[in-house]
């Protein structure tokens, strides 16, 4: 899907052809000692900004919210997560409590992404379960 909704910005073009460019002088040095600090870095940043007040780094308390924040490396891999999550929390719950006459349904438009239509059907697997809405 690179490019299907415009190209990236041209400063986050010009960062990224930085970063490859610094890695591949020493790939080892890259891997060994800048990821990882830079990942939690940006992970620390993200948090603070999702868990705050205009802005303003949330306190202490929010450490637990650093363990609730996880980087993936696409749209895809992500709403793979997320879907998978719920597909197996209701499974589950329905089938621990003996409740299956609670039916529990995906809805989404026909117009969706076409990944999400087939994680749907896969996690899913009753035709029942998954409804296409026609947007018009």
């Amino acid at each position: 899907n690179h490019g299907a909704f415009g190209g990236a910005l041209k400063i986050g073009f010009i960062r990224a052809h930085q970063w490859r460019h610094y890695l591949e002088l020493q790939p080892l040095r890259y891997f060994d000692r800048d990821l990882l600090p830079h990942l939690v870095h940006s992970a620390r940043l993200l948090t603070n900004f999702i868990h705050s007040k205009d802005n303003i780094p949330t306190t202490a308390d929010s450490i637990d919210h650093y363990k609730a924040l996880a980087f993936v490396p696409n749209v895809t891999t992500a709403l793979n997560a997320i879907i998978g999550g719920h597909a197996r929390y209701y499974n589950d719950n329905n089938n621990n409590n003996n409740s299956q006459d609670k039916k529990k349904m995906v809805l989404f438009f026909d117009v969706s992404y076409g990944s999400v239509k087939k994680m749907a059907r896969h996690y899913y697997h009753d035709d029942n379960q998954v409804v296409e809405i026609p947007f018009q």
